[in-house]
């Protein structure tokens, strides 16, 4: 005989068994980047930039963005300096 309160509880084969490791975890929020992240990022796809035009002979397109740039950026990172200072140069001698 069964009472009202064993008929209300699943059997055994009606409880669904996870695994705790496969169960889905919500995710984690990652911080937001900090501003030392996001401008070595924006300074390396100013130096790929600087090395496409590089390889493309387009000097002046180098100078006109290394002007926009503040001077600070320039200081802060030799490869892109170098690039410039070079590019300057090949200008000068044309």
């Amino acid at each position: 005989m069964t009472t009202d309160g064993e008929a209300a509880r699943p059997r055994d084969a009606e409880i669904q068994l996870t695994n705790i490791r496969s169960a889905s975890k919500p995710a984690l929020a990652r911080p937001p980047p900090t501003r030392r992240i996001v401008r070595k990022g924006r300074l390396k796809f100013l130096y790929f930039g600087f090395r496409a035009a590089w390889a493309n002979k387009d000097y002046a397109t180098i100078i006109s963005i290394a002007n926009k740039l503040p001077g600070e950026t320039l200081q802060e990172d030799e490869k892109l300096l170098t690039l410039y200072d070079l590019a300057l140069t090949r200008t000068e001698e044309n």
